[in-house]
């Protein structure tokens, strides 16, 4: 299925492979260098989601290119209309899954799906290779009731709209900008509690918010409803200030929102608590402020549930162990 007339295929293919063999420069710790470019569309505007591959060594975690950008289109409450990927391979089953999970949906019966998104590949060289169909790449899917309905809640009779190359170009041109949140906390956590009432994932909603020593914000999101409390929303979050930055920008502060609150405020009420081992999440926070010369367990970190309430306040060296059960 090709989005885009033939005829604008060609100088879209030319300067979409030049620059993502430019952003896939970005990536870090691997030796092999990945980008996308996730395309997607909230009511009638077009948004863009760029992400690169990132290998961090704490805990040997990886996340792919298309991750990131997947995570980005979720947090502007988007749905993915086209994706375009440089690197020496294709995309994973996991990426796949995800990618399905927030499609672009055809008018169908209650229950089912059809994602309608090309996915177009780009080889190490910078030259259009192939285009493939995401339906094609992953026929039968992983479904269950909740992600169904989720996919059904984003679908709307007058969401799609047809694609034009210029359109594409010109969200690809914009430069990668962070939020200025310049010390403003509340500002940074009032953003993050739009993002994540945009994201459509409800309670299931968790956020993780980079303040930058520069006083800039990167956010992440937890991609799957079901898996860790902040090990994937902190993941996205570092790999997404990576991709703008690169992976030389110190913290200043660490910010965890969403769910109801529930665990959290468990955790944080339960005095009788000890400090937990280190977990995914804040290894890898602990890692990549080692990594600059920080000093980790200094790293404030605040607690605040979906709305933006606050709950507590910690340093990473004293952070309790955040649990979903």
């Amino acid at each position: 299925m090709l989005i885009f007339a033939p005829e604008a295929e060609v100088p879209l293919r030319q300067e979409l492979g030049s620059y993502l063999s430019q952003l896939a420069s970005h990536s870090h710790g691997s030796s092999h260098q990945f980008a996308a470019l996730a395309i997607g569309q909230r009511g009638r505007d077009l948004v863009i989601g760029r992400g690169v591959n990132i290998k961090f060594a704490a805990l040997d975690a990886i996340i792919c290119a298309e991750m990131v950008a997947m995570a980005s289109l979720i947090i502007q409450g988007a749905v993915l209309q086209r994706m375009f990927l440089f690197g020496p391979g294709e995309s994973c089953g996991t990426c796949l899954q995800l990618m399905t999970e927030h499609p672009q949906l055809r008018e169908k019966s209650v229950g089912e799906f059809a994602p309608a998104v090309q996915i177009d590949y780009f080889d190490g060289n910078s030259q259009w290779a192939k285009a493939e169909n995401l339906e094609q790449l992953l026929p039968r899917p992983f479904l269950n009731s909740r992600r169904a309905a989720f996919r059904l809640a984003q679908n709307s009779p007058n969401l799609r709209q047809l694609l034009k190359a210029e359109q594409v170009l010109g969200l690809v041109h914009q430069p990668i900008a962070a939020m200025p949140v310049v010390g403003d906390i509340k500002k940074a956590v009032a953003l993050l509690a739009a993002q994540a009432e945009r994201s459509a994932l409800g309670d299931r909603a968790i956020l993780t918010g980079l303040v930058t020593q520069a006083g800039e914000l990167y956010s992440g999101i937890r991609l799957h409803p079901g898996g860790p409390y902040a090990a994937s929303s902190v993941l996205t979050a570092l790999a997404t200030l990576i991709t703008a930055r690169g992976a030389d920008t110190p913290l200043a502060r660490v910010i965890l929102l969403g769910g109801d609150g529930g665990n959290m405020a468990a955790a944080v009420a339960d005095a009788s608590k000890q400090p937990a081992e280190i977990n995914t999440a804040r290894h890898l926070l602990r890692a990549y402020q080692l990594r600059l010369g920080q000093d980790p367990h200094q790293l404030p970190v605040g607690l605040y549930d979906q709305n933006g309430h606050h709950l507590a306040d910690h340093l990473l060296g004293d952070l309790p162990l955040l649990v979903d059960q």
